[in-house]
């Protein structure tokens, strides 16, 4: 495990960014450039792990989304109203290629779940989406717990009253 670690949201006048590096090149660029004209307009929030030079080791992007009702797994839609289903977001999460298999992947997905379930104190939100880079980002997000969409084995979910049962 890594230690005095700190997540808080970014800040590009505060966090570095130039020497990230995930090993993922689509990662690395949307940090580079893009989180901070997203949140900027409003589009999503990017959260940073930070060490105590201010440099980043991993970071996850939070944003509002939907899933019509009939495209969401039977599962999901029981008892729900016939209405897009309001949902959270987990767009990225990306580890420091030097931190990658140290529980940093793990300390940043617990960290969106609980901020979704704190934002669910104040808004409609029934689950959690993912839309996992490949297959072993996919692996990663089903030890946690998150399911497969039908047909769709990029696309994961988990409920709220799951996260909420787990961080009572």
């Amino acid at each position: 495990m890594i230690n005095n670690i700190e997540i808080a949201i970014f800040d590009k006048t505060q966090h570095k960014t130039k020497n990230f590096n995930c090993g993922n090149e689509a990662l690395n660029l949307f940090l580079q450039q893009f989180a901070a004209k997203q949140q900027k307009k409003w589009v999503g929030r990017t959260f940073v792990a930070i060490n105590n030079d201010h440099h980043i080791l991993g970071f996850y992007t939070l944003s509002a989304g939907s899933v019509q009702h009939q495209d969401a797994p039977e599962h999901l839609r029981k008892g729900l109203p016939k209405y897009p289903i309001p949902t959270a977001t987990l767009g990225r999460l990306a580890v420091h290629e030097q931190y990658q298999g140290k529980g940093l992947g793990h300390l940043l997905l617990k960290d969106a779940l609980i901020r979704i379930l704190f934002a669910a104190q104040e808004l409609g939100i029934v689950a959690i989406i993912v839309d996992a880079k490949d297959k072993k980002s996919a692996e990663f997000y089903k030890n946690y717990g998150l399911i497969e969409f039908p047909d769709k084995p990029l696309k994961l979910f988990m409920q709220l009253e799951t996260i909420a049962m787990a961080y009572k």
